[in-house]
């Protein structure tokens, strides 16, 4: 593999079509294996001395089949390449491995005597490892394949034993093109081959060019035990790679080529083989005989489960043959394992030398595998191998033919492994039961007679139920409820599954309950009062036992019906609050009105739940003489009863202004209430009073409203106070020329620091104590608990209103429409000039202005 600056120097020089291509990260990926895991530069020498072995053993290798799956990493239209593309690809390794390439007759002269046909084909698997059918190829969606590492192999991965697994990605982490591994050398055992969908067949997103489209060639050179032809150092054009081999006889040393095709090159004193598939040359187009006995000899081991994909019975699990019957004879191949079970396998070769059978690289310690082995009448060879050298650690085979004698057998292979000749003969018919299963197998026999007895439970709607068996031996379990009291019992059951429903009341605190029933059949009866009116209402319970107590409504709220009224409305969630707490249920909420004779009367009433709830509110009869209702226009008036605290309070109330009425009687007229509260008696007011000159007031009737009693707490801050006349309390001389105040004027006062002062009385309802303004210069109170806005508070009398100024000297002038004293406050006065006298009513504290 080219380090990353040698590549940047050469997408300088070489066209576009070179810049696109990039090399093998191959040797890169080893080299992090061995510093990973450094016993595998040993395990790499035992497994070479196999190698030569096997290759030594053998005068020549058959032809065999690798199945293939392609696994497509993508997350776009670009990445997503098409089945041709990987057709193509699967079209030019075929070409490259059986010498079938355009180009394989362009090998010059001075190789041609060696290149060579590897024999080797690949196809797309047929069969999934679960046995499904499929194409071959799968799709992934994942960013993985941005930056492409051992990470797409944990997105998907069939079972490297039974396929080649190839991933096709967009980009590779490395900057390679593609990479593979020695066999048995990948991480985590993930054999199989990394490539950039770019290098990937000869169309779509691929080129023809040649170092593209033999990119998976070359890097399946590696999965199968190939170096580079310079050996296994990091890079291309090293002096120094004259002094690796890659240990194949007939590729003369080379340092290794960047691109280009100079055919006449001399690197190491020898003509290079530009031409082989294993350089980085732009004319790669042959393997030598040398390379192909090494390919081969890696098929016969067993590390990496190399061994395993040719195999007869792997081509059919993955669907690349048909399972055939055997029309010779079946011969049986024993193994037992010892320890190191891992480095074993074997191959039995027919009287040419050709592979035809074989396993291995996936056994376990101290088991025992079996495989049947279809065989002609014959000579064969036994071929045992060990890919650390070491033997079989304990372990044996044994080879039998159809009349099970033993025909081969060794027990503890020494070194790298053994050769042992045996003989197939023709054996007689013995008929009888092949089925080992069976209870009557006879092991002798090796044509079947049909007489094979298979004991199990016959019948289907059994969970044990075996469609092989042939005879019942009752033993089928039929699954089901065994208890005849309930529901679903099954008479056929013979095993209880704990599936029994018993129905009934399972409520331990209902009257009814039973504790055998393990379904609630809806039938828990639970005593109380079910009427939601009473006191002691049980949300609980569904029969009446009798003993519902009812809430007594007070006299206060009886009424006569008058044959007029007006609904008002509570809507489901209206927040209602009383004094310390919401309005609770059976609480009660009524609507009074005053009689001709000042009485306060009902006109109608309803029992608070936490529902939508309405009051039909009775008007007067006109056809009698008093008054028994609300007239036309009358603002209503609502009490609610504590009943908890059985205390009464009157109510302020915010109406809907989407309802045709708000809070004003109308026959056959609608309100909603959005608001209500209890009224809290107001009966003191904190004046905070500044240094220096201010105006005060009071909303309050005092206990006392002298003057001099009035700011007798403040009398050592006090200097002076006034009237709107002039009058004036000095009590520094214990004169009083005021007298006692007046409810709704104010006064102005001098004090020498910042007081508060707490007054002490009776509230007075605003909307009930309009006050007259005089004409001419007035001091003015302002009997709200809450601001308002001036101009709206003095719009009735603003006509006649020449100015209005605060205590700080903030003025409204209502002629040139200036208010630069913002809201009237409680507590505070306001000195005011009128062209004529007037009377100001004041809106109640629950309007608005």
């Amino acid at each position: 593999m080219k380090k990353l600056l040698i590549l940047a120097l050469l997408l300088l020089t070489f066209s576009d079509s070179k810049a696109q291509s990039h090399p093998c990260g191959f040797n890169n990926h080893m080299n992090e294996r061995y510093q990973e895991e450094p016993s595998l530069l040993e395990m790499r020498q035992s497994y070479e001395a196999e190698i030569q072995q096997i290759i030594n053993s053998r005068s020549s290798f058959n032809q065999k089949t690798i199945p293939v799956v392609v696994h497509i990493i993508y997350n776009d239209s670009y990445s997503n390449i098409s089945t041709n593309q990987v057709n193509s690809a699967l079209t030019a390794i075929n070409e490259d491995f059986n010498a079938s390439n355009s180009d394989y007759n362009t090998v010059i002269a001075a190789f041609s005597s060696i290149k060579s046909n590897l024999n080797i084909s690949f196809e797309l698997a047929n069969l999934d490892p679960n046995g499904n059918t499929t194409t071959g190829i799968t799709r992934t969606q994942s960013d993985f394949t941005d930056n492409a590492d051992e990470n797409v192999k944990g997105l998907i991965l069939w079972n490297t034993d039974m396929y080649l697994n190839i991933w096709v990605v967009d980009n590779i982490e490395s900057g390679a093109g593609a990479y593979a591994y020695y066999p048995g050398t990948a991480p985590n055992g993930n054999e199989g081959i990394v490539c950039r969908h770019t290098q990937f067949g000869t169309t779509g997103t691929s080129t023809s060019n040649n170092f593209s489209a033999t990119t998976l060639t070359h890097e399946i050179g590696h999965y199968l035990n190939l170096a580079h032809t310079w050996g296994d150092s990091n890079d291309a054009e090293l002096q120094e790679n004259c002094n690796y081999d890659d240990n194949v006889n007939d590729t003369p040393n080379t340092i290794g080529t960047l691109y280009g095709c100079n055919t006449n090159q001399n690197t190491c004193g020898s003509l290079d083989n530009v031409q082989n598939y294993m350089d980085y040359t732009d004319c790669t187009n042959m393997f030598t005989q040398g390379q192909r006995a090494r390919v081969h000899a890696s098929l016969h081991s067993a590390l990496g489960g190399r061994i395993n994909l040719w195999q007869a019975e792997n081509l059919i699990a993955t669907g690349i043959l048909e399972d055939p019957s055997c029309d010779s004879e079946l011969s049986q191949v024993e193994i037992q394992t010892g320890s190191y079970a891992n480095e074993i396998s074997w191959v039995m070769l027919n009287s040419s030398g050709e592979g035809i059978a074989g396993g291995g690289g996936i056994y376990s310690n101290n088991s025992s595998y079996n495989t049947p082995v279809c065989l002609e009448d014959g000579s064969y060879t036994f071929q045992a191998i060990d890919s650390y050298g070491d033997g079989w650690n304990g372990g044996s085979y044994t080879v039998r033919d159809c009349s099970n004698s033993i025909i081969a057998n060794n027990v503890n292979p020494s070194g790298n492994g053994s050769l042992e000749s045996f003989t197939v003969a023709n054996c007689s018919t013995v008929s009888g039961c092949t089925d080992p299963t069976a209870s009557n197998y006879n092991n002798l026999a090796n044509q079947d007679d049909g007489s094979c007895i298979i004991l199990g439970c016959t019948q289907q709607t059994a969970t044990n139920y075996n469609p092989n068996a042939t005879q019942n031996d009752n033993s089928c379990i039929i699954l089901g409820c065994t208890d005849i009291n309930a529901s679903n019992y099954n008479p056929n059951a013979t095993q209880e599954n704990n599936s029994c429903i018993i129905l009934g009341c399972t409520q331990e605190i209902a009257s009814n309950y039973d504790s055998n029933a393990n379904q609630d059949d809806n039938s828990c009866l639970f005593l109380g009062c079910i009427d939601e009116m009473a006191l002691n209402f049980d949300p609980t319970a569904n029969l009446d036992d009798g003993s519902c107590n009812f809430i007594e409504v007070p006299e206060l709220f009886e009424f006569n019906l008058t044959g007029s009224n007006h609904t008002l409305v509570f809507p489901q969630g209206v927040i209602f609050n009383l004094v310390d707490s919401l309005i609770a249920n059976l609480d009660v909420i009524g609507v009074f009105y005053t009689n001709e004779l000042g009485i306060e009367k009902c006109a109608g009433y309803i029992i608070w739940e936490e529902t939508t709830i309405a009051i039909a509110i009775q008007g007067d009869d006109t056809t009698t003489d008093e008054i028994d209702g609300y007239q036309e226009g009358e603002t209503l008036r609502v009490k609610v009863w504590d009943r908890s605290e059985d205390i009464y309070y009157n109510c302020e109330i915010n109406y809907s202004s989407a309802m045709p009425n708000q809070g004003e009687f109308a026959s056959n007229g609608i309100s909603a209430v959005i608001q209500g509260s209890v009224i809290q008696e107001t009966s003191s007011q904190l004046l905070e009073l500044p240094a220096g000159w201010s105006l005060f007031s009071s909303f309050l009737t005092l206990d006392e409203m002298s003057i001099d009693t009035v700011l007798n707490p403040i009398l050592e801050r006090l200097i002076i106070v006034k009237d709107y006349q002039g009058l004036a309390y000095l009590p520094e001389w214990s004169f009083n020329g005021i007298g006692e105040m007046i409810y709704g004027d104010a006064y102005l006062i001098k004090i020498s620091e910042n007081s508060v002062l707490e007054l002490y009385g009776l509230y007075n309802l605003p909307e009930e104590n309009p006050i007259t303004i005089r004409a001419s210069w007035s001091l003015i109170g302002y009997l709200r608990t809450y601001p308002a806005d001036c101009i709206a508070v003095l719009q009735s009398i603003n006509s006649e209103i020449e100015i209005v100024k605060n205590g700080a000297g903030d003025a409204y002038l209502p002629t040139w429409n200036f208010n630069a004293i913002g809201n009237l406050e409680a507590g505070k006065g306001y000195a005011i000039k009128m062209a004529s006298e007037q009377t100001l009513q004041f809106k109640a504290n629950t309007e608005e202005y």
